[in-house]
């Protein structure tokens, strides 16, 4: 037994080194089936976790909403062509793609699963390019490739519109929401009346959603910052539908608002070291911009217009909202709220509504949003503008009416009720008739432009202070006109010809063509007055005015692109003349300032202008004057006219500081709170108005030929000017009866200044100072001592000096210098002339001499060559105008006598004969000049207006 067992032991282990040394390994069945079941749950556990997290993930997104068509819309014809760029899944974590045909959402497969065998197969972002294309039609069952007729009305222009969004302070979680986000998508496209075609979606790792969406009018597309609560979207599209009111919807459809982070607010804590953490709202940037080519229109569109400008293309607005949008039957009313990075910011404004004593909160006025009012997409005036425009077009024109008080005033539009409420701020107004086509205008105005009509501060009862008014459409002096104010003021005011048998003719001065001794005669009411400043007169003058016409006409609706419309059919532009008093004022603004480059008027794109202008001095009116405000919160300084019936306004208008200020304070009514009563305008204002703008000098002077005003502005630096120096003052050779005059020293050739550095220094005795002096000299007749002293300043004014009527009247300038003593040159033997002058030339002109001269025939002639009742250079050089200006009329020898043509000098028709003939008869030695008779001990009883002797 034991030999037995130990030989199979050995055998056994013979046999295993064997096959060992073979390199087989036996494997018995157990072992077989054991392996197989092993490898086989390791299978199963992969694909169930394949399917966990891939498959499953993919197939069980959230189902997205397909496109739909809007009731009423009929299925386009379109050809769908497609392709993707397959992304791996480390940069994408689900694509979707819905068309409208409704059929299944196409879904990315795993790139590892079907990338190109060519591939690389690195991962890093391309894996396969899939293209497809399917032809869609609106009947399935069509085989038609080409596509039907469709009735469509919509406008299709090689043109959009194209919205861009910007949102912050979103809810995360709807950010990385594919199917909240498509949901808000549809339906903000279905809410703008677009048909959309397909969209595509992507959900992007680690967070965020992208998506684009075909439109059959253009595209959408949208992506979203969940972890910053961003979202950007852009919608562009070429339908005729405008796209203004989808920007609510989608901010109503987008602006989530976010409950997970807390963020700065820009407003200190309690201890004043540390901002408070708040929950802020979504806050939305817009811009709505016009792209693409449009057919040109004589009249922008109200998208193209400063709406655009102003508001709509603006991104980077703080805060921009729509307070209303109203087509009323005459107008398309638009009002937005804004906040301008550059002037403020929401931070401000939201501080300034609480109350914790900051400098916002105490100053709430200065950090409110800008409030813009458009009609027909033209900016009419700002919140922050609104003051400062209505003051610069009504105060001015009340002001240059001050000769008597302003009683009755017609508005000419203006249905915002601003320009009311400046008017209604003079305590002489008793009447004021607003005319305004556009009812449903001024009832939104009411509602939403409460602070253009506020008169609760303005006193209009001062026997009465506990009767404020709110709303100054509410002032008992106001009659409330809802009509086309062309109909109305021609039904009433039709400017007739009071000539027999005229013609009109656009060309001819005053618009009638009348003989000269009848043309345009006085009415009853026309009455002459001494002084723009008598009072005495000028109460009586107001008794005697027609209580139905108006002092000041504002005409608040003026278009200077629709300016044609007045000159082609004058009827309106004379009523208006024949609705004003005898010296009554119409009042405009005339649009954006030109700029010293722009050519004439006549041949501009703003040729309206310049016909309004032309037409209002052919229609009559005596003195234009143009200004500009540049803060009226407009896009440009912005231009006002003047235009005054009579020329005694030239007075007002061109009055100093010191009597604006009077003016100011006799007209206005204080107001109930103290304030003042003029927010922008004062009298140093209204003294920088008198000057016009350089720019509008420049745009006169540009025309062809050149006004002969813009040949002389300023002194001309090639002209050689001889100096005080130069000349000597000793008795003059002219007789007896001329006293003291001026001799050269040197040769002076013929063309030269004459001491000009002394004649800019003259002594100017102002309408109102020779008023004042008038009435002190009459009222010291008796007082002997008081009346030669009074005498001394009244002859040396009126015998030294000399009169210009570019403002007055009565206006004296004496001149500093030796040239204070030059004298008249008797029958043309002067030497010297002005400038500026019309100076005669020859022997046939009936000015050349005095010995020649017939008053009774030639009447006084304008020292001054102005062309037209607008004189933008002469207002705006005004001192330099009024000084003498002489030059050389011919070479001057030395020793020999300076002498002028006192012709030139008397300015007022009233004295023209008188002075004339007292000329002739100084020239004969028959009569002394004044300064001589003074100077021989004659007292003189009384000056007279009409007797105020030139020559020195």
């Amino acid at each position: 037994m034991t030999t037995t067992t130990t030989t199979t032991t050995t055998t056994t282990t013979t046999t295993r080194n064997k096959k060992e040394r073979n390199g087989r390994v036996t494997v018995t069945v157990p072992v077989l089936v054991v392996s197989l079941m092993v490898s086989m749950g390791l299978s199963f556990g992969a694909g169930t976790l394949y399917r966990w997290y891939c498959w499953d993930a993919q197939n069980q997104s959230p189902q997205l909403p397909f496109p739909r068509l809007l009731a009423g819309k009929v299925k386009p014809f379109t050809k769908y062509t497609s392709h993707e760029m397959v992304l791996n899944n480390e940069r994408v974590r689900t694509s979707h793609h819905l068309h409208i045909d409704g059929q299944d959402p196409m879904t990315c497969e795993d790139p590892s699963l079907s990338q190109d065998g060519d591939g690389d197969g690195d991962g890093d972002g391309l894996a396969v390019d899939k293209s497809h294309s399917n032809q869609s039609h609106r009947d399935s069952d069509s085989e038609s490739s080409s596509p039907p007729a469709v009735q469509d009305d919509e406008e299709h222009l090689p043109a959009g519109q194209h919205v861009l969004v910007d949102i912050k302070n979103v809810n995360a979680a709807f950010l990385d929401s594919e199917e909240r986000l498509a949901t808000a998508l549809i339906a903000a496209v279905e809410a703008s009346k677009l048909t959309m075609l397909s969209y595509h979606c992507h959900g992007m790792v680690p967070s965020g959603v992208s998506c684009v969406g075909v439109l059959l009018e253009s595209h959408v597309s949208f992506h979203t910052w969940p972890q910053e609560g961003v979202i950007t979207l852009d919608l562009f599209t070429c339908g005729s539908e405008p796209l203004l009111p989808s920007i609510q919807v989608i901010e109503r459809l987008f602006s989530v608002p976010r409950d997970d982070v807390a963020v700065s607010s820009g407003v200190y804590n309690n201890n004043e070291t540390d901002f408070m953490a708040v929950q802020e709202p979504p806050r939305m940037l817009w811009s709505h911009v016009l792209r693409g080519f449009r057919t040109p229109t004589k009249r922008k569109r109200i998208l193209q217009h400063d709406l655009n400008d102003f508001v709509l293309r603006q991104l980077q607005m703080d805060y921009k909202k729509q307070v209303v949008s109203v087509a009323s039957p005459h107008h398309q009313i638009d009002i937005f709220d804004i906040i301008d990075p550059r002037f403020g910011s929401t931070a401000s404004t939201e501080r300034s509504l609480l109350s914790d004593g900051s400098y916002e909160s105490q100053n709430k006025d200065l950090f409110k949003p800008d409030r813009l009012l458009f009609l027909d997409g033209a900016i009419q005036s700002s919140l922050r503008g609104q003051e400062v425009y209505h003051e610069a077009l009504v105060h001015p024109a009340m002001v240059a009416h001050t000769h008597k008080p302003v009683k009755n005033v017609a508005i000419i539009g203006g249905g915002e009720g601003a320009v009311l409420r400046e008017v209604l701020k003079y305590s002489t107004v008793k009447r004021t008739v607003m005319i305004e086509k556009d009812e449903a205008f001024v009832n939104v105005a009411k509602d939403h432009l409460k602070e253009w009509s506020d008169c609760s501060d303005v006193i209009f009862d001062t026997e009465d202070l506990s009767k404020p008014v709110e709303s100054c459409f509410d002032d008992p002096r106001v009659e409330l006109v809802f009509q086309d104010a062309q109909n109305w003021f021609t039904d009433r005011y039709k400017y007739e010809c009071d000539c027999k048998g005229t013609t009109k003719k656009p060309a001819e001065r005053n618009y009638c063509k009348c003989p000269p001794d009848e043309q345009r005669k006085k009415t009853e009411t026309e009455t002459e007055t001494d002084s723009p400043v008598d009072e005495e007169d000028s109460e009586t003058e107001t008794e005697k005015g027609d209580p139905s016409r108006f002092d000041v006409i504002f005409m608040d609706t003026f278009d200077i692109k629709e300016g044609v419309d007045l000159v082609e059919d004058m009827t309106f532009l004379e009523s208006i003349y024949g609705a004003l008093n005898p010296k009554g004022l119409l009042a405009m603004p005339l649009g954006p300032s030109p700029q010293s480059v722009d050519p004439s008027d006549r041949i501009s794109s703003k040729r309206n202008r310049g016909r309004i202008i032309t037409a209002l001095e052919q229609l009559g009116f005596e003195s234009l004057h143009v200004y500009e405000e540049a803060h009226c919160g407009l896009k440009a300084p912005w231009s006002f006219l003047v235009a005054c019936k009579d020329p005694v306004c030239r007075f007002f208008w061109h009055s100093n500081e010191s009597q604006f200020n009077m003016i100011l304070h006799d007209a206005l009514e204080p107001t109930r709170s103290g304030a003042p009563t003029l927010k922008h305008v004062d009298s140093a204002v209204l003294q920088s108005y008198t000057v016009p703008p350089k720019s509008w000098e420049s745009m006169f002077c540009n025309e062809d030929p050149a006004p002969e005003e813009c040949t002389q502005r300023g002194y001309d630096p090639s002209i050689v000017n001889v100096p005080a120096s130069d000349f000597e003052v000793k008795v003059s050779s002219l007789g007896e009866g001329a006293g003291r005059g001026t001799f050269a020293k040197v040769d002076i050739p013929k063309g030269s200044y004459i001491m000009q550095e002394q004649a800019i220094a003259h002594v100017r005795f102002d309408q109102y100072t020779v008023d004042m002096m008038e009435k002190m000299y009459e009222k010291t007749v008796n007082m002997t001592t008081a009346f030669d002293e009074l005498s001394q300043l009244v002859n040396y004014m009126s015998g030294y000096g000399f009169q210009q009527s570019l403002v007055a009247d009565y206006e004296f300038y004496v001149d500093s210098g030796a040239n204070t003593f030059v004298n008249h040159g008797c029958n043309a033997t002067n030497n010297i002339v002005g400038e500026r002058a019309a100076n005669p030339r020859s022997e046939d002109d009936p000015y050349y001499s005095e010995l020649t001269l017939d008053p009774e025939k030639s009447g006084v002639l304008n020292p001054v060559r102005v062309n037209s009742v607008f004189q933008p250079v002469v207002d705006r050089h005004l001192p330099h105008a009024m000084a003498s200006f002489d030059v050389a009329f011919r070479d001057v020898k030395a020793g020999e006598e300076m002498k002028q043509n006192y012709l030139l000098f008397i300015s007022s028709p009233e004295d023209w004969v008188t002075e004339v003939n007292d000329l002739k008869a100084q020239c004969r030695g028959e009569k002394f000049g004044s300064v001589r008779e003074f100077d021989s001990g004659v007292r003189r009883s009384k000056v007279s207006k009409r007797s105020r002797i030139k020559n020195k």
